[in-house]
């Protein structure tokens, strides 16, 4: 089994993670925030992942150690530590409420191969 299907299995089993509009968007197990995205959602310009602004305040910076974004269409997956997020990304509103995104340039990223993961699961 590949890291990208580990996470992917513990992305349903996982505290499940509510926006005020009452959807799931991601679920923390095991002190790890993990969110599925479709290729679309990473922004073009500038290329970076972005977060709810409340869900990263509220949820993942007091509960979480590291963040991790399954891509579904490219079957691969970015990580970050909180710490890095916290301390590189950037505030952007884009019709979507406030938002916190990282640069591309900070995300680890692992194409699902098996036992090819540098930062830990």
């Amino acid at each position: 089994m590949t890291d990208f299907e580990r996470l992917r299995i513990q992305s349903n089993e996982g505290e499940p993670v509510i926006m005020s509009n009452r959807k799931v968007c991601g679920h923390i197990i095991e002190k790890k925030y993990i969110k599925r995205i479709r290729n679309e959602h990473i922004l073009q310009k500038p290329p970076a992942i972005a977060i709810d602004r409340d869900i990263f305040e509220r949820f993942i910076k007091p509960q979480c150690d590291r963040l991790f974004i399954l891509d579904m269409d490219m079957g691969v997956f970015y990580s970050s530590s909180v710490e890095n997020f916290a301390q590189h990304s950037f505030y952007l509103n884009r019709k979507f409420g406030g938002q916190y995104a990282l640069g591309m340039e900070f995300w680890g990223r692992n194409q699902g191969v098996a036992n090819q993961v540098s930062m830990p699961i």
